[in-house]
């Protein structure tokens, strides 16, 4: 683990995708893809803490079963015109 600054990941995910809908829960080699992006953020060593921001409740149970911090997000946030930037924000 990296022994500098505490550093929090966000994966902003969000279940309304208008082009491919619950592409964050598709299987990929048998794993969701949401899987996939939680290994990349603890493999890295860097993030102390890790915590998803969605409006899916598919996505919320994995993260309970994984142990990763939840955030629900609000609707305003979980539009396909809504800033990543209001969702950190949200979320500290």
């Amino acid at each position: 683990m990296y022994k500098g600054n505490t550093f929090l990941a966000v994966i902003a995910a969000r279940k309304g995708s208008k082009r491919l809908p619950d592409k964050n829960m598709m299987l990929c080699n048998g794993k969701p893809l949401l899987w996939y992006t939680i290994q990349a953020i603890f493999n890295s060593g860097i993030c102390d803490r890790v915590v998803i921001s969605t409006d899916c409740d598919i996505m919320a149970k994995f993260a309970d079963c994984h142990n990763i911090g939840l955030i629900g997000r609000p609707d305003e946030l979980a539009t396909d015109t809504a800033d990543v930037r209001d969702v950190v924000v949200d979320v500290c």
